[in-house]
């Protein structure tokens, strides 16, 4: 983290182009880590030239060790704020602190528009038939993203598809869960920044052993992608944290919302099924008395 604290210490004396470039960077400190030099000068709006010389301002030798220094401190999972916010954080007043809430929600709401624009609808319908026909899925998340691994878990549970949730860093359980493996099996691997290389080994031995494989990640620059596997994009970029979890909520409803559509009957019995344990678990749970107030009613 210290070398990025540099682009802080910097930032003032930065030209405004290099600090719409440096706004950049800390905005998404992901993309940073892999980026190219030829993407980034796209994605920031600035040429090639100007890239260079804002790394040279910010006190790196070249464009490698600027990444390299993210990445660095993408091992700490620190989030890295714009210094837009930290420089105008200072004697706020609260209508100020109003509009760069506001401005977040707006950001939040742009990523969702983004993402379902850019969803296309086929291939969730190809993913919910997957998990419909898989023999067993497997779920990998690691650090945050196994709380969603877990979330996918509850949510194929109850779609009576045997699923099983597992935490990347385990790395006895992982082994086991891929040993186990075998075609007509399914592998579903989150991998958000800061990224868990050993993901990509997941997706390939899954593949190896004759599963299939879907990617959940955050950008087409991530190391996660592996060549083989479908993948969906859910953009986590956010001002204060390394990953917004908006959009990956989103996409697993919509993907347990097609399993649900494409189920038709069999989904009206499931929730049939379900009510009729709730009832019962209620019934049993109340006192005799009110039991015998209800039947006299």
């Amino acid at each position: 983290m210290e070398r990025i604290g540099q682009i802080y210490e910097r930032y003032p004396a930065l030209t405004p182009k290099q600090q719409q470039i440096a706004d950049f960077l800390l905005a998404n400190p992901k993309v940073a880590c892999f980026v190219s030099l030829k993407e980034l000068s796209r994605l920031a709006g600035a040429s090639e030239v100007s890239v260079l010389r804002t790394c040279t301002a910010l006190g790196f030798e070249g464009f490698l060790q600027l990444k390299e220094a993210f990445r660095a401190s993408a091992t700490v999972g620190r989030g890295l704020p714009s210094p837009a916010v930290v420089l105008d954080s200072e004697g706020q007043e609260g209508g100020e602190k109003v509009r760069v809430l506001q401005e977040i929600c707006n950001e939040e709401s742009a990523h969702l528009a983004d993402m379902l624009a850019q969803l296309d609808p086929s291939r969730l319908f190809e993913e919910a038939r997957t998990l419909l026909g898989a023999g067993e899925v497997f779920v990998f998340g690691h650090d945050v993203s196994k709380v969603f691994a877990d979330y996918i878990f509850h949510r194929l549970t109850f779609l009576r598809i045997k699923a099983s949730s597992i935490r990347m860093g385990d790395s006895s359980t992982v082994q086991s869960m891929l040993a186990r493996m075998q075609p007509g099996d399914h592998a579903i691997i989150l991998s958000l920044p800061p990224y868990h290389l050993p993901a990509v080994t997941a997706a390939k031995y899954a593949l190896r052993q004759g599963a299939s494989a879907t990617i959940i990640t955050d950008s087409e620059a991530s190391p996660a992608l592996v060549e083989g596997c479908r993948h969906f994009l859910c953009n986590t970029s956010t001002r204060f944290f390394y990953n917004t979890h908006t959009l990956i909520m989103v996409l697993v409803n919509l993907l347990a919302s097609c399993v649900a559509i494409e189920m038709g009957q069999d989904y009206k019995e499931i929730l049939l099924a379900e009510q009729a344990v709730e009832g019962y678990m209620k019934a049993d749970a109340a006192p005799a008395g009110l039991l015998e107030e209800d039947m006299d009613d």
